[in-house]
């Protein structure tokens, strides 16, 4: 298998079909996506402007994402 779209792609609205644990997935997709195109730490509010979601969805991603072992806090 081999990438053959951005992550960021999947938050258009074209991308946008499927339950609330698809678009869950999407954002966390975006999310990682983001966080390793920027080269540098983003804070919360840099993650939740750039990719329009609630902020507390973004945290709740984050926590989770965090948990598994594929971010990690910066400051």
């Amino acid at each position: 298998l081999r990438p053959v779209r951005r992550a960021g792609d999947l938050l258009t609205a074209e991308g946008r079909r499927g339950g609330e644990g698809a678009r869950s997935l999407r954002r966390a997709i975006a999310m990682l996506d983001l966080v390793q195109a920027s080269g540098r730490p983003l804070t919360m509010a840099e993650i939740v402007g750039e990719l329009a979601i609630p902020k507390s969805s973004a945290y709740e991603i984050a926590r989770v994402l965090s948990e598994a072992g594929w971010l990690a806090a910066s400051g």
